[in-house]
């Protein structure tokens, strides 16, 4: 299977937000982050891990999600914990990140491409569990029967007229098994 181009994901991203949001997507030299305006910077910038579409596409949804407030905040305000997480950390995690995986796999299929659920920290060895799988489904499901936050819905049509996929894109395509 040959490499996904990213670049149109990129491209779409920052016509689409660059001038209505003053954000922007580009490259981390390290890892994602949100970085928002600051004195040597006239755009909130979205940082995804190189060579990673699965990170342009989960960095956008996690913007998607934030509000004005958090979009303030370095990183939105949230906090990374590596290794491992107490129970209540897996639980918040859980219900944060299955919203935001949930709107990364509706940008997949609008885009075309293969959706993958990542562990937040692939470096320690997280598993996939059962629950966040189902916290995804959940999530997905409600977002496609109830509507996406509005700059969800603006990306993901930008995808599916980019990519000529409007008349293919159904909830049907949204299979728990496939996760």
């Amino acid at each position: 299977m040959s490499p996904i181009n990213y670049t149109p994901f990129i491209q779409l991203f920052n016509t689409e937000f660059k001038d209505t949001e003053a954000t922007i997507i580009a490259e981390s030299p390290d890892e994602p982050i949100y970085l928002p305006v600051d004195e040597s910077n006239s755009f909130n910038r979205i940082l995804y891990t190189k060579d990673s579409y699965t990170s342009v596409l989960h960095e956008i949804s996690h913007w998607c999600i934030a509000g004005s407030e958090r979009r303030k905040k370095i990183d939105y305000g949230y906090w990374y914990k590596p290794g491992s997480q107490t129970p209540k950390e897996a639980e918040l995690y859980k219900k944060f990140e299955s919203k935001t995986h949930g709107i990364e796999w509706i940008f997949c299929i609008a885009a075309g491409v293969p959706f993958h659920i990542i562990p937040n920290n692939v470096a320690a060895g997280f598993e996939i569990s059962q629950d966040l799988k189902e916290g995804v489904y959940a999530a997905t499901l409600n977002y496609l029967n109830h509507g996406l936050p509005a700059n969800a819905e603006r990306f993901k049509q930008r995808l599916l007229k980019h990519y000529q996929r409007e008349d293919l894109f159904d909830i049907s395509l949204f299979k728990f098994e496939t996760l």
